[in-house]
C-alpha cells in the first residue's frame, strides 16, 4: 500500500503519513476523478494504470473539519518496472517521502494501538498503526481500519 509523508512546508497535516489525495475541484467529475488527479499530481500515478475498486465510507477529520471520501484503487501489475516497482514521481512541493508498506503488516495486532480520546464532549477511538517504523494515525488510520475490515470479510 502506498502512503505519502507530507512535506513539512504544507499548511495542513505537515509531516504526517497519509494516502495520496486532496480536494475535489470543480473540474473533477466525481471523487474517483479527483483521487486520480491528485494521485497524479502528488506521486506521478497515471490514471490509465489504476482500476478503481470502489469507495469507502466518508471519514470526517476531527481537527480540520474536512470530510474525506476514500477511493480505493489497484495498480495494474503491467505498469511496474522489471524490478517490481511502480515508477513513482513524487512532487517535492507536497511530498517529503513515499512509503510502500505491506497490507499484511497492518493486520498484525501488535502493530495497532487504539486510544480513547475526547473532543468537544464526545469520546472517539484514535487508531495508531506502526509498521516498519512509520506511524499511521488519525483519519488515515481510520480509513485503513475500514479497508482492513472489508478485506478480512472477503477472506
Amino acid at each position: 500500500m502506498l502512503f505519502t509523508e507530507r512535506s513539512k512546508e504544507l499548511r495542513a497535516h505537515a509531516g504526517q503519513i497519509s494516502f495520496p489525495g486532496g480536494r475535489v475541484e470543480l473540474s473533477d467529475a466525481d471523487a474517483p476523478a479527483a483521487a486520480l488527479r491528485e494521485a497524479h499530481e502528488e506521486v506521478g500515478l497515471d490514471k490509465e494504470d489504476v482500476e478503481i475498486l470502489g469507495m469507502l465510507d466518508d471519514c470526517p477529520t476531527f481537527v480540520t473539519g474536512f470530510v474525506i471520501t476514500p477511493v480505493v484503487g489497484l495498480i495494474n501489475p503491467l505498469a511496474f518496472t522489471s524490478a517490481g516497482r511502480y515508477p513513482w514521481n513524487p512532487s517535492p512541493a507536497e511530498i517529503a517521502a513515499l512509503h510502500e508498506l505491506p497490507l499484511a503488516d497492518f493486520l498484525e495486532p501488535r502493530n495497532l494501538r487504539i486510544e480513547m480520546r475526547e473532543r468537544e464532549g464526545r469520546m472517539f477511538e484514535l487508531y495508531w498503526y506502526t509498521v516498519q517504523g512509520q506511524v499511521v494515525w488519525g483519519a488515515t488510520a481510520r480509513i485503513l481500519s475500514q479497508l482492513i475490515q472489508l478485506a478480512q470479510e472477503d477472506v
